[in-house]
């Protein structure tokens, strides 16, 4: 059974085993309680950067991906400023994910205005 929380503090660093590199706003996804996966927004500089990572053995669990792909594009869609992002090389498919959800290509990340 899986889940989409409000990130906490407490979830993020279950999830990462160390305190989350950067603040953010977000989710976590419990699957039986436990952090698989996390997605959300933080600042950088001034700009929000979309991100997600996803515990490597939950990567096959493509309607859970897909949820948080929704949660992670509604905040996109919300946010009155331009949204960044950067593909995972290792991730196939993940630029095109990326253009799907409306970024462009900009150097070496995808801007969403």
């Amino acid at each position: 059974m899986s889940e989409f929380v409000p990130a906490t503090r407490a979830l993020a660093e279950a999830f990462y085993g160390a305190p989350p590199p950067f603040s953010f706003r977000g989710w976590v996804c419990l699957i039986d309680g436990q952090p698989a996966g996390v997605c959300g927004l933080y600042e950088q500089g001034g700009h929000r950067v979309a991100f997600s990572d996803i515990a490597p053995a939950y990567r096959d669990r493509r309607k859970d991906i897909v949820r948080g792909i929704r949660l992670v594009r509604s905040a996109i869609e919300a946010s009155p400023i331009p949204v960044y992002a950067k593909a995972n090389p290792e991730e196939p498919g993940a630029e095109a994910l990326l253009a799907r959800l409306g970024f462009e290509p900009l150097g070496e990340f995808m801007v969403r205005r």
